[in-house]
């Protein structure tokens, strides 16, 4: 009798029993009652390892029906994708023995293995379970190893192993039996092929987040500095619900949704700050993302502002009618430049200006003077002059801005008081007169004063 099937799966099992009957047509799966002639037949029955109820022995090591891995690249998706596939070489058992055997008498079974694939068979476990009222005589194998085992319920088993089976070749093992009692003798064959482990490499993606934030270093109180923001992920996985803040040390904060951002991906942004306080000051630039990540960037800024100064000099008092002019003079005693810097002087009522400084225009009370640019440190002088018509108290005001809405003032009054200013004219009368005639004088006062 000879038994050849080809291995599909990774374990397969053959089942051979013997009777104590023997019998002309095809062999049956169930043993068949003793005959005299003590006899026996030997049919195979080939079942998959997972039939249950089939396999009296311990299953193979685990070794043997590890899973078997492979190289792999994974893509990060939402949805499952084939991340590993294998399959082990296709192995064949052949089994040839007598078909009957005799109580006392040995009988041999030769196994023989064969790869017909083109791929190496790593692995190979041959497994001969017999039933108690079978003694093992000999074991005999061309190549690997035999072991023999004693399994759960005193069966004996015989192991074979190879380490490997190159494409196209064969090995073979004979097992020598002899029965030892009349009860009926079954032989269970399993045999196992294992492929080669291969590490399985997935790829883990992670998003990262690099900030770059550039800007002026310095700024000028009053001005509206705009500052640069990038934000990139250099890593290999989009970083999601991206958010950009600039936040000041005051505690006031501007946001700028992102959203998704795909890998090597930049997106830059364009932040204005206003009313930045003067002096040394922070701003913070944040980025954060899904999965924890942050990244942050400082810079330190330096917030300058001209400091306008105003001072005007001028008589304390001055008669009525008399005249007075007043020097004003503006400086800048900040750190930035001042500029589009306009002087006023504000006259009140009874003084009028009669002569103005070059480039000032007059409008009722109001002088208006342009001085332009004044950088750090600089000052400018103009004068005023005017007329005192009225006495009493006379306040002027004086104002310089610039275009930051930088603002000074001052203050100078100057006293008025009338003054008589009398003129007496004589009126002789006549030139000659004679003597004893009468000289009428005319004598007329006159005040010219206030």
């Amino acid at each position: 009798m000879t038994l050849s099937v080809p291995c599909g799966a990774a374990h397969h099992i053959g089942t051979l029993v013997v009777c104590e009957q023997a019998a002309a047509s095809a062999p049956s799966a169930e043993p068949k009652p003793a005959a005299p002639c003590g006899r026996v037949v030997v049919p195979m029955d080939l079942r998959r390892w997972n039939t249950p109820g089939l396999w009296p022995m311990q299953p193979p090591p685990d070794s043997a029906r590890r899973p078997v891995t492979t190289r792999a690249k994974l893509t990060a998706t939402r949805r499952p994708v084939l991340v590993y596939s294998s399959a082990t070489p296709q192995v064949k058992l052949a089994t040839t023995g007598p078909s009957q055997v005799t109580v006392g008498e040995p009988a041999g079974y030769r196994f023989l293995v064969e790869n017909p694939t083109k791929d190496v068979a790593r692995g190979v476990l041959v497994t001969v379970a017999l039933a108690p009222a079978v003694d093992v005589a000999e074991v005999e194998a061309a190549a690997g190893a035999v072991a023999r085992e004693l399994t759960v319920g005193g069966r004996r088993a015989v192991k074979w192993a190879l380490e490997q089976l190159e494409p196209g070749a064969s090995s073979e093992m004979t097992v020598t039996i002899r029965p030892i009692s009349t009860d009926p003798v079954a032989m269970d064959v399993a045999w196992s092929v294992s492929a080669e482990p291969q590490p399985l490499k997935i790829d883990t993606l992670r998003p990262e987040l690099e900030l770059v934030f550039s800007g002026p270093d310095t700024v000028v109180a009053g001005d509206t500095p705009v500052f640069a923001i990038e934000v990139t992920n250099p890593g290999n996985a989009a970083a999601r619900d991206v958010v950009v803040e600039l936040a000041t040390e005051a505690g006031k904060t501007k946001s700028v949704p992102v959203g998704r951002l795909a890998a090597g991906e930049t997106r830059p942004f364009r932040v204005a700050v206003a009313k930045l306080p003067p002096g040394l000051t922070q701003l913070t630039a944040t980025a954060w993302a899904n999965g924890g990540l942050r990244r942050e960037a400082v810079r330190a800024i330096t917030v300058s502002r001209a400091q306008l100064a105003i001072t005007a000099f001028g008589p304390p008092t001055r008669q009525t009618g008399g005249e007075a002019a007043y020097t004003v003079r503006v400086a800048n005693h900040g750190g930035a430049v001042a500029e589009d810097v306009l002087a006023t002087t504000l006259l009140p009522a009874g003084v009028v200006a009669h002569q103005l400084p070059e480039g000032a225009t007059k409008l009722g009370g109001l002088v208006t003077h342009p001085l332009g640019q004044l950088l750090p440190g600089e000052a400018r002088e103009f004068t005023v002059a005017c007329t005192i018509e009225s006495p009493g108290d006379h306040i002027l005001q004086f104002t310089a801005t610039d275009r930051r809405q930088n603002e000074a003032a001052a203050r100078l009054a100057t006293h008025s008081e009338a003054a008589a200013n009398v003129q007496m004219t004589v009126d002789a009368g006549p030139a000659e007169l004679s003597i004893g005639e009468e000289l009428n004088y005319l004598i007329t006062l006159r005040n010219h004063g206030s």
